[in-house]
């Protein structure tokens, strides 16, 4: 099965799907009507009301572990 990439955002915020609704087939952090939060996919079967753009590294950030030792 393929996986698309996950949708990120440095500083996430939570946005209404009654405004915007997730991207399609991208994983981000869904928050069900009954406030579970999850990583996933989004499905309106699931009783969505919002979501967010999982969190992301900035480059200041990838340099600084990439010059401790670590790799991406």
């Amino acid at each position: 099965m393929y996986e698309s990439k996950p949708a990120t955002e440095v500083a996430p915020e939570c946005r209404l799907c009654m405004d915007e609704l997730p991207p399609s087939g991208q994983h981000v952090w869904l928050i069900t009507k009954w406030g579970n939060g999850f990583r996933g996919l989004y499905h309106p079967e699931y009783g969505i009301v919002a979501w967010a753009p999982l969190p992301a590294l900035t480059k200041e950030q990838k340099k600084r572990l990439r010059e401790a030792g670590y790799e991406f």
